[in-house]
């Protein structure tokens, strides 16, 4: 089962192929009325969040192709749903 971790690195090494900025990606993304801000995306390749709504894996789909990845490089590597709330505090 793919980890939050290995996620982040591909993404990370993923926009560093592209030679995109987040900028660039964030632009593109809102260009396709897929729109994640910089801040999301620096969060996703820094490992501090994830997507994981229907509109953010909708995103991630987008971002794939802005970044010249293979549909699923980057989705099957996103992992479960982190738990929120009083689950993911025990």
């Amino acid at each position: 089962m793919p980890s939050g971790d290995e996620f982040s690195s591909a993404l990370r090494s993923a926009i560093g192929r592209s030679g995109l900025s987040l900028g660039q990606i964030s632009h593109q993304l809102r260009s396709r009325g897929r729109p994640v801000s910089i801040s999301s995306i620096s969060h996703w390749q820094s490992g501090r969040s994830r997507p994981d709504g229907p509109q953010s894996l909708g995103a991630l789909a987008a971002m794939e192709e802005i970044l010249g990845e293979s549909p699923g490089t980057l989705m099957n590597r996103v992992g479960p749903p982190r738990q929120r709330g009083r689950a993911a505090q025990h």
